[in-house]
């Protein structure tokens, strides 16, 4: 971004595709920085449950929460063809 607002200023010139490119490298970031905290387990979260249960009840919300997200992801999958048929 900060080429582009270089080359606007000095040269009077922008490309049609810099902005694109800031944007979805932007929206890979940040899937990839989610995939990350899902991975090392660094959500933000409520864990007060998590102090007071033990071992086995712990594993098994870890085990709830990973279906949920699971099913969000699939819901999400789903639902992306429809933007995909239209932009293609």
């Amino acid at each position: 971004m900060a080429v582009e607002v270089v080359r606007r200023e000095l040269f009077a010139y922008s490309s049609i595709w810099g902005e694109e490119i800031v944007r979805y490298s932007f929206i890979y970031l940040a899937w990839i920085g989610a995939s990350a905290a899902v991975r090392d387990r660094a959500h933000i979260r409520i864990d007060v449950l998590y102090h007071y249960v033990g071992p086995r009840i712990k594993s098994m919300l870890y085990i709830l929460g990973d279906l949920v997200m699971m099913v969000v992801a699939i819901f999400a999958f789903y639902w992306s063809f429809e933007v995909v048929g239209v932009a293609w």
